[in-house]
């Protein structure tokens, strides 16, 4: 019986020692959105830091299919978690999160990532290769994620108009105006 003490005071020992020597872990939470305000999965983010007993903290937390992450850092930990998007995105706000001696949980650690948008123009012209004024150029598909986007534009006095489409787009551009009939062609963005 006395063993079985011994073995149940050397692990409450461990477990203050664990505890004392700063091994408390918190939750690092966020969400990575594209800037439709969707979440963006499978995004990896990087952290590199030190935890508060000197231990090197490294490793990659990765989005779930919402683009939410849930991880837990040391206490103490001072570092940065930066995320690694793909050739899609032209850029992210902000480019990473400094943290300097973690003491608490850590909520809305957000990112916001900004699609590469690819200019798509043409021209809207009657029979005769005129161009028409004022006529409505809906340009209507998927972004390179699957996601719906569609825009439209009003084309200029010379009949051109022009749209901004994210990468990967696929879709139609289809003219449209009182006393016409047009002809739609099928287009995609790198």
């Amino acid at each position: 019986m006395f063993k079985h003490y011994r073995v149940f005071d050397k692990l409450i020992v461990a477990v203050l020692v664990l505890f004392l020597s700063g091994c408390e872990k918190y939750a690092m939470q966020g969400t990575i959105v594209d800037d439709n305000n969707r979440g963006i999965a499978e995004v990896p983010i990087e952290v590199d830091g030190v935890a508060k007993n000197g231990k090197v903290v490294q490793g990659t937390i990765t989005t779930d299919e919402n683009g939410d992450f849930n991880s837990k850092i040391p206490q103490g930990f001072t570092g940065t978690l930066t995320p690694v998007l793909s050739a899609a995105f032209a850029q992210v706000a902000p480019t990473s999160r400094n943290y300097t001696n973690v003491q608490a949980d850590q909520a809305d650690q957000d990112f916001v990532a900004t699609r590469i948008r690819f200019v798509l123009s043409g021209k809207v012209c009657d029979g005769g290769g005129n161009g028409i004024a004022g006529a409505e150029v809906a340009a209507v598909g998927n972004d390179g994620d699957g996601n719906a986007f569609n825009v439209n534009a009003i084309t200029d006095a010379n009949g051109d108009y022009v749209v901004m489409v994210p990468w990967g787009w696929v879709g139609t551009t289809t003219p449209s105006m009182v006393g016409y009939t047009f002809e739609t062609k099928a287009c995609s963005v790198p």
